[in-house]
Parts: structure tokens; sequence; C-alpha cells
């Protein structure tokens, strides 16, 4: 709790300064408070064996897999988009809750100053932050940085929208992200073979649109890439490892440095990197747009460039480069997407498909090359874990894809126990009336658990969503009642059905 406090003390201190700066520039005056928007939620939960996927996943982590929970959520933001007019900005939020059977009683799910000039923006704590190329609310999220697990606080520079270049032909935006994660309590409780303590997380996005936002055609690609690294671990025979977090680990955090001890002689990347290639094409019409993405997760070169040097030498010349010899991988693991927007009939106004396949992960083959065996074979990469920090996850969270089964169905090991699967997903919306919109949300999915732990038969599961949301405005200002049903049917997550009630208000603080 004092932790919390000093935390929030010092956002408060960035925030009275940003103000300070702001209020002098002489283009206009600037009320900090003005748009100040408030909302208070309450959920409950109640499911027969676990929480259902649908009702668990890409809520930030704000969710648990305990059959009953419940939540209370008070939140007080100023969207940066109030000063969107200006040429400074600036947003905030304290979002809070206290939750029954969730991973802790008190959370700080938000707390952040934004503060923004022209179209850079830096953020200050932790933030929840929208996908990139996908559709927020349909798609089954990103690969690497999604929606699916609690924020990590730090310091964000962004390019939060296009900054266009040659005659508005091309467009670039981006972030640069260094963090801590905050789950090292949670590690404790959970790990039972070693846990990992203040780890240090850095990610970084970069993504071109190619062709004017007013055309018809428009093709956006860009690359996504994270990585954890220094913390402590806490080994389960004892011993405690401080893992490299100097200036120069910060650095070797951007690129991939070597010096990844888990690797022993092989040069590996420092600590846990990964990332996704993604790509998406618009075609907007007056009457509806269309739009194809792809999501393409790699962990190391094989996968990244899908090419790999294969000439090395044997016996003592092992690690040199004897002849000029190529590995070619085949694109096979690849998340895949069509959305499609029906601009004039609100009863059906969205529909999404996707297709991902994370089966072969460069191939069953060995790691690496040997003084015995010289063929440089980059295989098994094992999706989304990692020796020393267990997964890229957050308090029992995938940070990316949730159909990457969650460390928290198996409680006693960070690590995700399914990460070669297939799936197809499908998913629509609408809003029948300005007081009603729904969702439904469909999951099928075959999975075949690890290289190093398969599955001893091929499973399968199936998943499934319904969820309506009602205005109250016309009865009581500022309402809205949620419900949803959901269910999963097959042997990955188990056989589980439940329901979701949630009463949220709305409302300004101050015009």
């Amino acid at each position: 709790m004092l932790k919390d406090l000093k935390f929030l003390h010092i956002i408060l201190l960035l925030l009275l300064g940003a103000t300070n700066v702001i209020a002098q520039e002489q283009e206009f005056s600037l009320i900090p408070i003005s748009g100040l928007e408030g909302r208070i939620e309450t959920q409950f939960s109640f499911s027969e064996g676990t929480t259902p996927l649908w009702l668990n996943a890409n809520k930030y982590g704000m969710s648990s897999l305990e059959s009953n929970n419940a939540h209370i959520r008070i939140k007080a933001e100023r969207k940066i988009d109030n000063d969107s007019a200006r040429q400074w900005g600036i947003g905030y939020a304290a979002d809070v809750a206290m939750a029954n059977h969730l991973a802790s009683h008190l959370i700080i799910q938000q707390l952040f100053a934004k503060i923004r000039y022209r179209k850079t923006s830096v953020t200050f704590g932790q933030k929840e932050e929208t996908l990139n190329l996908k559709p927020h609310d349909l798609s089954t999220g990103s690969q690497t940085l999604g929606i699916n697990a609690r924020p990590i606080p730090g310091i964000r520079i962004a390019l939060d929208d296009y900054v266009d270049f040659m005659h508005g032909w091309m467009g670039i935006k981006g972030h640069f992200f260094y963090g801590m994660q905050t789950d090292g309590s949670f590690q404790k409780k959970h790990e039972t073979e070693q846990y990992t303590d203040h780890i240090l997380v850095h990610h970084k996005a970069g993504f071109l649109r190619f062709g004017k936002k007013d055309q018809p055609l428009t093709i956006e690609a860009g690359l996504e890439m994270a990585t954890q690294f220094g913390g402590t671990t806490y080994k389960s025979d004892g011993t405690v490892e401080s893992n490299d977090k100097s200036l120069l680990a910060f650095v070797k955090a951007i690129y991939g440095g070597t010096s990844d001890v888990e690797s022993g002689n092989y040069h590996s990347s420092l600590g846990n990197m990964l990332g996704s290639i993604l790509l998406r094409v618009n075609y907007d019409r007056p009457s509806f747009a269309v739009s194809a993405y792809a999501d393409h997760l790699f962990e190391d070169n094989s996968q990244l460039v899908l090419i790999d040097y294969d000439g090395y030498g044997e016996g003592e010349e092992w690690e040199k480069k004897k002849r000029q010899r190529y590995l070619l991988y085949p694109l096979k693991d690849l998340l895949a997407g069509v959305e499609c927007r029906i601009k004039n009939f609100n009863p059906l106004n969205r529909i999404v498909i996707e297709y991902i396949c994370t089966r072969n992960q460069s191939g069953p083959i060995y790691h690496d090359h040997t003084p015995v065996i010289p063929d440089h074979i980059g295989g098994m990469d094992n999706y989304m874990n990692h020796g020393i920090y267990g997964s890229w996850s957050h308090w029992g969270q995938i940070n990316g894809n949730p159909l990457y089964r969650a460390p928290l169905y198996d409680g006693h090991a960070l690590k995700t126990t399914n990460n070669r699967f297939k799936a197809w997903h499908f998913g629509i919306a609408g809003n029948p009336t300005n007081e009603l919109s729904y969702r439904l949300l469909a999951t099928w999915q075959k999975g075949w658990g690890t290289y190093d732990n398969p599955f001893t038969y091929m499973q399968r599961n199936f998943s499934m969503l319904a969820e309506a949301e009602y205005n109250l405005n016309s009865i009581v200002k500022g309402i809205t009642v949620k419900g949803a049903f959901a269910l999963d049917r097959g042997s990955i997550l188990g056989d589980n059905t439940g329901a979701q009630l949630s009463i949220i208000w709305n409302g300004i603080l101050c015009k």
C-alpha cells in the first residue's frame, strides 16, 4: 500500500508540473479539470466450473477464473481528446477497484498522466491501450501486445495517430515504452519451481500507412516487439540470481543484444524477447468497408526473417561459419482475419472472421546446433514461454492472445501449457436501436500442448459469448446495464457455463 501511495504522489507531481507548463502557453487558457468524466461499474460473475473464456479474456486483467467473482470499479478520467483542437493537451485518470475473488482485493487498474504536444505524447503511469490494426471488441486479440492482462506501469512515448508525409500518401505512428511488472508477490504465491520479481519490460511498435486517408484503399504495415529483462530470479533450490538491469541492459532490450544465460553457449537475445509482424489492407466505400489483417508471431530470427544460417563446422569448429548454406522456414504460423463493416444496417453492422495457427513454431527439431550436431535448426520456439521469466504474462494472464491457455488455469507454474493450436473465431455486433447494442463471439480450437509437454491426444474446445448492453438514459440518466452469457465445452478449458451482470454509471464531473 505504501508503494502505491508513493506512486500516486509521483503521478500527481508530474501532473501538476505538466499543468504549469501548459498554462504558460499564450495560445489558450487550459483548465485541466474541464471535461473530467466519472464512471462507476459494479460487476458480478457466476459460473459452473471456472469462468468461461470470453467472460475472462481481453478485459485488461480485470477478471478471474473463480466461479463466483465481483468487483466495484471507480474511475475519474480527463480524456486528452478534450484538447484535440489545441497544440498542447493533457489527460489523466485514476481507476481503482475493490474486488472479491480476483487476483487481489484492491486493484489500481489505471493511474496515469498523459501530455501531448501536437501529435507526440508522453504517458507516465499505467494505462489501458487499444489493439493495433484489429477490431478491439470482436478480435481474439494481438499476438504480442494484447488487451488480455493488466497494464504495466511505466513511461510511454508515442505518436498515437498517423503523421502524414509525401503529401498525405504515407503516414507513420508508433510508441516506445519502459516499465516494470507488479506481479512479484503473485508469482511467489503461485510458482512452485522458480519465480521472478521486479521484472523490467520494454516494448515498442511502429506502423506505416500507404495511401491517403480519404482514398478507398489503404495499407498499414508494422512491427510490435516486447522484452522482459532484469528482475531477480528466486530458484526452487533457494539460490537467488540478479538478472542484468544495467544501463547497457536497457539498450540491449531494444534490439536483442546477446547475453541470455538461459541458453548457455548459444547467443540468444537478452531476456525474453518476442514480437509480431502486422499487416492490414482496408477498402472503404460509402455503404461498406472491408479489411483483411494478419499478425505473425516470432520468438527469434527463425520466424522473424524465415531464413537461418546453417553452415557451421563440427567439433572444435562448431561455432565457426564454414560454408554458404541457409535454411528456409515455411510461413505456417499466423493469425489472419477479415473485418466487414456494414454502414447502413445497424442491426448487424460488423462481422469478423479469424483463423489462427501456432502449431509449427519453426518445426519440432532441437533448439540449436551443438559440437556433435552441426545442423542449425532453430525449432521448438515454445511461444509465450521462457526458462527464466516463465512466460509473457502479467498477473497470470497472457499479455498476448488469450487462446494461449493462461497460466491461471494451471496455477502451479506461470507458463502456458497449450501454445500449439489451430482455431477459427467468429464475431458479430450490431445496434438494433439507439439504446441497445450486442456482440456474439464463437471460437473453435484444437490444441496439442507444447513440444516439451505435448497432450497425449489432440484436445478440442468450443467457447462462445452472447452479450447485450442497454442504455437507460430515457429512464435514469447515465445508467447502462450489460448482461452476458458464455460457455466453454471441451478438454482444453473444461466444461464451463457462466453469466455476468454489469451496472454502469457514466457522467460528467466537471464541464
